[in-house]
């Protein structure tokens, strides 16, 4: 019998556009998140475990590139933004910036154990990509990665040109604007403008990251289950509970299929890492 640290783990990665529901989907599995800390005040409690404040940041930001002639950027990220440290990784986000952790203080990988990982679809490909060694020391590649791909339309992101389709930029916007209204929140249109616009980017990192992945990367065309679906009809956990349900068989139906053909995918359900219907049932707190 081989020890567990014989076999490499197989991470998740839910990619797609702003509102479409990534976050509760995070809920399918019993996994923990390998999430970068975003660079900005908590916007509720909830909010505040994935956030860092920017003298907080800036201060981790020299300890971790000491020898390094890279300073940090203030007020926003440049393009591309992607600083290496010893254990964090510091990426670019639609001019925002986030830190990403990946190893621990003694130097072991976070990413030794599965995880549901988190990272911007542009920079995620940088890491795939190996960008200034980054694949080996965060110990994430093609090979033990399976990647869930969200499309609201029924074009495949790869039949689409370099310019987003309209009918994404209008799901997009619309997914938005509701969570927001569902959620009685103002709704930010600067912010969901911004969203939109760096979609082009995140277009050609989704088309790349499937070709680098190959049958482990799942698209889901037509994806219905929109994040502000979680919210309706009275914002209760029986309607989040409901919706991630009717998406769960949605995805165990594309993994089953894609298992025989994909052993990383196989690997990735053999690894019972899904929540079942009766564990769901008992979620309070999906979004």
């Amino acid at each position: 019998m081989s020890r567990e640290d014989d076999t490499k783990p197989v991470h998740v990665c839910i990619l797609g556009p702003s509102g479409i529901g990534k976050s509760p989907l995070t809920s399918l599995f019993r996994l923990p998140g390998l999430d970068p800390l975003r660079v900005r005040e908590p916007r509720d409690e909830k909010d505040r475990p994935l956030c860092i404040s920017e003298p907080d940041a800036a201060e981790l930001f020299a300890k971790e590139t000491v020898g390094q002639s890279v300073a940090w950027p203030a007020p926003t990220a440049p393009s591309g933004w992607f600083v290496l440290g010893e254990r964090w990784l510091f990426i670019g986000v639609r001019d925002d910036r986030q830190c990403l952790r990946f190893q621990e203080d003694n130097g072991r990988p976070l990413l030794r154990s599965q995880r549901r990982v988190e990272v911007f679809a542009p920079r995620l490909l940088d890491i795939l990509n190996d960008r200034d060694g980054s694949q080996s020391k965060i110990s994430l590649s093609t090979d033990n990665l399976v990647v869930l791909l969200l499309n609201p339309t029924p074009t495949s992101y790869e039949a689409m040109t370099d310019e987003p389709d309209e009918l994404l930029r209008q799901a997009m916007f619309y997914a938005i604007t509701k969570r927001s209204e569902l959620q009685r929140k103002p709704v930010d249109i600067p912010d969901a403008q911004k969203r939109i616009s760096a979609i082009k980017d995140e277009l050609m990192a989704w088309k790349a990251i499937k070709k680098l992945v190959g049958v482990s990367c799942l698209e889901f065309r037509s994806w219905k289950h929109f994040e502000f679906r979680y919210h309706q009809p009275d914002g209760s956990p029986a309607d989040s509970r409901r919706e991630l349900l009717s998406a769960r068989d949605v995805i165990l139906a594309k993994l089953h299929r894609a298992a025989q053909t994909s052993p990383v995918v196989r690997q990735f359900l053999d690894s019972n890492v899904i929540r079942s219907s009766a564990e769901i049932l008992q979620l309070n707190d999906i979004v």
